[in-house]
């Protein structure tokens, strides 16, 4: 009797995408050899991917954000902060630990947590920056730039505007890339940070290393080649890296944006007043809500501008033509997530002063990050 034929040898290994961290004692016995090599490197470039986003409500390591195309809504990615990790990997950029860093997301977090743009190379793009196909000029955005070309913010160019982010599975834009490499090939230490290492050509780039350390609460393909595998979140080890080397690990980070309150006259005489962003192609992000007193209304009435994408909108009458200003009290509401009270605006017109004008205001809120893994009080 033949015995049974033995089973296939499958052809490669499926690794799933089960979450988990290292036991305490191993865990620490890796960050202190982490830290080491980082106190020792010469030339260390951090590589990022999904899971350095941390807890802040996107998915961690691309597998939904590849079926949606350019990751979550809109509306959810453009009110993101960047996480502990996005300001840690800033302040050891800026004191000179880290030389660069290079990215497979194009979230903008990275150069909104304060890192300068030519420290960064995104090399699927930034969904958040345009450039102009005439004159060159980049603009950076704070809502996700959309498909369609936009005309130039210079009025004198025209140009058309492009779109620098990447659909995923298009086509890696060249000059990213181009930087990425040549900074790999410097790097004597890379440190990857929440990528499952599954993505061209960004998995390729850290290998240029002699060293390379993987942080990742899943396992990877390529473990094994690793220098160090740390099953941690992102967080926890910036985290041990700012307190390994002495530096002050209680981060914070102060979120800008300027936006624009703007009136006209309409053809019939009345009045067109607008909220909106603080240049041209630009919208609001920070605003929940716009409450506006018109003259000769009670108080506790006020109007809610209208709403939409951004942009709020109210259109009223000139009760008395005659009147030499029309002053109209706003009362600006922000995002409860900023933790910001909201702003009072005495905003006048002035008819004898042309048809149109308008005012820029700046909002400004300090984010203040819990230890990780401690919960915030």
């Amino acid at each position: 009797m033949n015995a049974p034929a033995p089973p296939p040898v499958p052809d490669h290994v499926v690794y799933e995408k089960t979450e988990y961290e290292d036991p305490p004692e191993e865990k620490a016995k890796k960050m202190r050899q982490l830290v080491d090599i980082v106190r020792s490197a010469q030339n260390l470039v951090v590589y990022t991917g999904a899971g350095v986003r941390g807890d802040n409500g996107m998915d961690k390591y691309g597998w939904q954000s590849a079926v949606l195309g350019m990751g979550v809504g809109k509306g959810a990615a453009d009110l993101l902060m960047p996480s502990y990790s996005h300001v840690a990997i800033t302040k050891l950029l800026n004191e000179g630990v880290i030389k660069f860093i290079v990215s497979s997301n194009h979230d903008n977090l990275h150069i909104r947590s304060g890192a300068s743009p030519d420290k960064v190379s995104e090399i699927f793009g930034n969904g958040y920056i345009e450039t102009c196909l005439k004159c060159g000029d980049k603009f950076l955005r704070h809502t996700q730039v959309p498909q369609l070309g936009r005309i130039c913010d210079h009025e004198e160019c025209g140009g058309r505007l492009k779109k620098e982010g990447v659909r995923f599975g298009g086509m890696v834009p060249e000059g990213p890339l181009r930087i990425a490499t040549n900074e790999a090939k410097k790097a004597d230490v890379a440190l990857v940070l929440g990528s499952s290492m599954s993505v061209s050509p960004f998995c390729n780039l850290p290998w240029k290393a002699k060293k390379v350390i993987i942080v990742c609460l899943q396992d990877t393909t390529v473990d094994r080649r690793a220098t160090i595998k740390i099953n941690a979140t992102c967080d926890e080890v910036m985290h041990g890296i700012l307190e390994g080397l002495g530096r002050d690990s209680t981060l914070e980070y102060e979120y800008r944006q300027s936006f624009l309150v703007s009136h006209r006259r309409e053809a019939d005489g009345g009045w067109a007043l607008r909220l909106g962003g603080g240049r041209k192609n630009e919208v609001c992000t920070c605003v929940e809500e716009v409450r506006v007193t018109l003259p000769g209304q009670q108080q506790d009435e006020p109007r809610l501008m209208d709403e939409g994408d951004g942009v709020w909108d109210l259109a009223f009458e000139q009760t008395d033509a005659s009147a030499e200003e029309v002053a109209v009290e706003m009362e600006i509401v922000f995002r409860p997530a900023y933790g910001v009270p909201p702003r009072q605006l005495r905003y006048v017109i002035r008819p004898s002063e042309g048809d149109t004008g308008q005012q820029l205001l700046r909002f400004s809120c300090h984010v203040h990050y819990p230890v990780p893994g401690q919960k915030s009080t």
